[in-house]
């Protein structure tokens, strides 16, 4: 054989090996974004179920002891029980979708794309669910004549949760920018 034939062999195989290689490197990556995607909308139903259902069985605890009835802790308990069972419903959903993709490196995305986009609106509603139970809670306080230094410490504490909400909800939204943007690279690519 000749030098240019070697060499096109030898192009060919090492092209052939770092794009084989390359593409299982890109699964992995895509396949971990999805898992870290799914892991974090996992525990965050879990935890946001876990604290409804906790504060309802209180509220209902607290509302059986008082002797003194407040119609807003009715509403407060109300509220998060509906509030866990949207959330309820809507992991439901979630893991029911989350069935139909296929394993490979496009479906894997298109999951993890779906993920973060179901985060992201999880974050909005919770980081706006603040608000009715900051006014549920201070009307709570209220009505049981607190004094107002508890009514100003309660709302500066839902100030810096509806703050710190809205850094969160821009970190999801930057992960699943980064997502599409991998979608449309590989979009491109092929």
């Amino acid at each position: 054989m000749e030098f240019e034939e070697l060499k096109k062999i030898w192009d060919s195989q090492n092209n052939r090996h770092i794009y084989a290689l390359d593409e299982t490197v890109l699964h992995k990556m895509i396949e971990s974004k999805k898992e870290k995607a799914n892991f974090i909308s996992n525990t965050s139903e879990l935890l946001l179920l876990l604290v409804n259902g906790i504060s309802v069985v209180i509220y209902i605890f607290v509302i059986a002891s008082s002797a003194r009835q407040n119609i807003f802790m009715y509403v407060t308990a109300a509220w998060m029980f509906t509030c866990a069972l949207y959330i309820l419903i809507n992991r439901m959903r979630r893991i029911k979708e989350s069935k139909h993709f296929d394993r490979s490196v496009s479906g894997n995305l298109q999951q993890a794309i779906l993920f973060a986009t179901y985060q992201l609106n999880l974050s909005r509603a919770m980081r706006w669910n603040i608000l009715p139970l900051a006014l549920l809670t201070l009307l709570v306080v209220w009505d049981a004549g607190k004094p107002f230094w508890i009514l100003a410490v309660l709302l500066t504490f839902f100030a810096f949760a509806f703050v710190i909400s809205g850094w969160e909800h821009n970190i999801h939204k930057a992960r699943k920018k980064g997502l599409k943007n991998l979608q449309q690279k590989l979009e491109r690519e092929i």
